[in-house]
């Protein structure tokens, strides 16, 4: 492809120099267009040849979240734990605890059943970050893996 491109070039040019030192102006400026047309034609060709390469070397984003670990559910649905209506009233309850110091007892749940599910110990909440209530963390999950740009170029999450 380069090599084609330059002995392209390469005659153009010189047919461009034949033109203007002849003083025919006019076919000399449709030579250096032509020129110009071709090298921006070449470059978006081995951009376009780039991003091939990139993509040949990328794993598709569905099978990006194949490895991924998501946090630890209870087995049956009626075991979860569900104190929050929804992930924005848990973040309000995080950023009071963290901002006042009053504890929300529904975060110290979650914790407990976190700590219960997995075995981890992060002693306290706002010390270690707060576990998420189940039902928000997958999802959470879910779409950081397969909005991200970063996550599908790794091999394990």
């Amino acid at each position: 492809m380069r090599g084609q491109y330059l002995a392209k070039r390469k005659a153009l040019l010189s047919e461009a120099e034949g033109f203007l030192n002849a003083g025919d102006l006019e076919n000399y400026n449709l030579k250096e267009s032509e020129i110009k047309n071709l090298d921006d034609n070449y470059e978006k060709l081995a951009q376009a040849q780039a991003n091939m390469n990139t993509l040949k070397d990328t794993q598709p984003k569905n099978d990006a979240t194949k490895d991924l670990m998501l946090p630890a559910e209870p087995k049956s649905e009626e075991k979860k734990l569900r104190v929050f209506k929804n992930f924005g009233e848990q973040l309000a309850a995080i950023k009071k605890q963290a901002t006042t110091g009053i504890a929300d007892e529904r975060l110290n749940k979650i914790q407990r059943e976190y700590q219960n599910a997995t075995g981890m110990n992060t002693q306290t909440g706002s010390d270690g970050g707060f576990a998420i209530q189940t039902d928000f963390a997958g999802g959470m999950m879910e779409t950081a893996a397969t909005s991200g740009n970063i996550l599908p170029l790794v091999d394990r999450y």
